[in-house]
């Protein structure tokens, strides 16, 4: 697979679901709520680049409120398309519950702007991703009763119409 000892040791910590030497966890209660605390460990300081990404999709599976901003402080970096598109739908999520508690769709709206101007780039990913695109793009066009909703379902990918979770005909 790899010569490289530390590489090796990375790829059979990960086999093995043991992240203790990427991250620490502290969870403890506050107010009555459960706050989970994450901390970068450095134990593999060479392979830095390596340990953000593992770390950002750490982050990713979690359902913490404010995990998005998390997931951006750890790849400060220009960040690729799926680590955009990872933060846009853990932020659309956040901003829903902004929505739903006080109707402010502030927030939401900015969102579904930055997002109708990557269309044509998101149209391009693999199925699963575009989905993933096109979902939290729609809702919250939606939500938000922007003007282009019409557009934007009409100038859905195929394979994205096929898919009953988004498009119903």
């Amino acid at each position: 697979m790899t010569e490289d000892s530390i590489l090796r040791q990375i790829i059979e910590e990960i086999k093995q679901g043991d992240f203790s030497n990427f991250y620490t966890q502290e969870i403890e209660i506050q107010y009555g709520a459960q706050v989970k605390s994450i901390s970068k460990n450095e134990y593999y300081d060479t392979e830095q680049w390596l340990v953000n990404r593992i770390m950002f999709m750490y982050l990713y599976k979690q359902n913490n409120y404010g995990i998005y901003i998390s997931m951006r402080e750890v790849i400060q970096e220009r960040k690729n398309v799926l680590e955009n598109l990872f933060i846009w739908q853990k932020q659309e999520l956040e901003y829903i519950d902004e929505y739903s508690q006080n109707e402010k769709t502030d927030n939401l709206k900015c969102l579904c702007e930055e997002l109708k101007n990557k269309i044509s780039q998101y149209s391009r990913l693999k199925a699963d991703y575009k989905k993933i695109f096109f979902f939290v793009l729609l809702r919250s066009a939606v939500l938000t009763d922007d003007t282009d909703v019409d557009k934007i379902i009409k100038e859905l990918p195929e394979s994205v119409k096929m898919d009953n979770d988004i498009y119903y005909k």
